[in-house]
């Protein structure tokens, strides 16, 4: 049985493949179990809200047997669905088949906990003569500060980050981001590594081109 969790990663991962909107395209998918039956859905992506109008929800849906039974309201659940299969998705001329929930661990979605690896340590390489630079933090609004703060705990409670006696300190800034369809602004933290970049040494190796890249691959 597919969970919430699972429907809701199903539409997300499908618009990964997509660079526009669905908004009210009819999506059909059509399982090798039902050859002479197809089933249709509307699907609302890329918003906070899982919004499916009411007019649409007319009656009950048997599948496989069991009942599927129609959205008294509108919520900010996914919708639940009953069972798995392997489904062709097709919008237009756009199309691919594919087993969703088999990538799930590779999707992320709000609330999932962030990851970090510790097999590798970044170092940045300064000239021994440069004295660290520990710069005082910016004054931000309380809301910001507020916020700073919130995302800070999320990132030191899954590992991210840690608290640290460094000699270096860099300030932060907190950037809004563009306000979803409710309105909400949510922001980004970001640290200011300016004069960093300045002292830091730069990496000896270039990137190669990659039409060069494209001509070894040819041969």
């Amino acid at each position: 049985m597919f969970t919430q969790t699972e429907t809701q990663f199903s539409a997300v991962m499908y618009t990964k493949f997509r660079a526009e909107k669905l908004k009210n395209d009819q999506v059909t998918c059509r399982s090798p179990q039902t050859i002479n039956n197809t089933i249709q859905f509307l699907l609302d992506s890329r918003s906070d809200l899982n919004l499916i109008k009411l007019s649409a929800l007319k009656y009950d849906v048997l599948v496989y047997g069991k009942i599927i039974y129609q959205l008294k309201r509108i919520t900010d659940q996914c919708v639940q669905t009953l069972g798995s299969a392997k489904i062709e998705v097709e919008i237009g001329n756009d199309s691919r088949t594919t087993e969703f929930h088999n990538f799930a661990d590779l999707f992320f979605l709000e609330g999932d906990k962030i990851t970090a690896i510790t097999a590798v340590a970044h170092e940045i390489r300064t000239s021994d003569a440069v004295r660290p630079i520990h710069d005082k933090p910016y004054r931000l609004p309380a809301h910001h500060r507020q916020e700073m703060s919130n995302q800070m705990d999320v990132l030191e409670r899954d590992g991210v980050i840690a608290p640290s006696d460094s000699p270096w300190n860099a300030p932060l800034l907190v950037v809004p981001k563009k306000p979803n369809i409710n309105g909400k602004v949510k922001y980004w933290i970001c640290v200011d590594f300016r004069r960093l970049n300045q002292v830091t040494i730069d990496d000896a190796f270039f990137l190669p081109n990659i039409t060069d890249i494209l001509d070894q691959l040819g041969k």
